[in-house]
């Protein structure tokens, strides 16, 4: 294909990367999820994916600073009832979604680990360089997320994956 033809693909396609036709095996693969159901999808998505290709699967959650803040002002005693009360709803949403994702990963053999971050960075940015320092081979996200904003992982999160990953990324509705 000419280069013409990759970078009309490219835009049509959303592709942030554009892929030769050489095969890479891959290894390791991260799937952001927050506990939403899209991000649910996404990691069942990574399961089948990862128990095929007999790749590891790192399932990442990862804190936005605002929520880690919170966190850090209840540890000092500070008594903010109804973001205690959020910050508890959302980090038990994410260790029940993580504690199923394991569960069906030790099903299948699936070599796996779960990991939450806080996120001194945008979410976009926590998701890219965790990806890079594992050496991750490919990024599974959602469509759309959850928070108490309605707006954790998609659109922006999803689509600035895309954007700015210098690695293959799929997307689960």
């Amino acid at each position: 294909m000419s280069q013409l033809l990759f970078a009309i693909l490219s835009k049509i396609l959303c592709i942030s990367q554009v892929i030769r036709m050489e095969r890479k095996k891959i290894y390791k693969i991260i799937v952001a999820v927050d506990g939403s159901k899209c991000s649910l999808r996404a990691a069942q998505y990574a399961l089948d994916i990862a128990g095929k290709l007999d790749a590891q699967l790192i399932a990442l959650s990862v804190v936005p600073l605002d929520m880690e803040y919170i966190v850090s002002m209840q540890k000092t005693g500070l008594e903010i009832p109804a973001l205690q009360d959020f910050v508890k709803d959302y980090t038990g949403k994410i260790n029940r979604s993580l504690d199923g994702i394991r569960i069906m990963a030790e099903k299948k053999r699936i070599n796996f680990t779960a990991d939450v971050i806080g996120g001194p960075k945008s979410i976009v940015e926590s998701i890219i360089n965790y990806a890079n320092k594992e050496k991750a081979d490919l990024i599974i996200v959602g469509t759309r997320g959850n928070s108490g904003l309605k707006r954790l992982f998609l659109g922006s999160v999803s689509s600035g994956v895309i954007e700015r990953a210098d690695r293959p990324v799929i997307v689960v509705k």
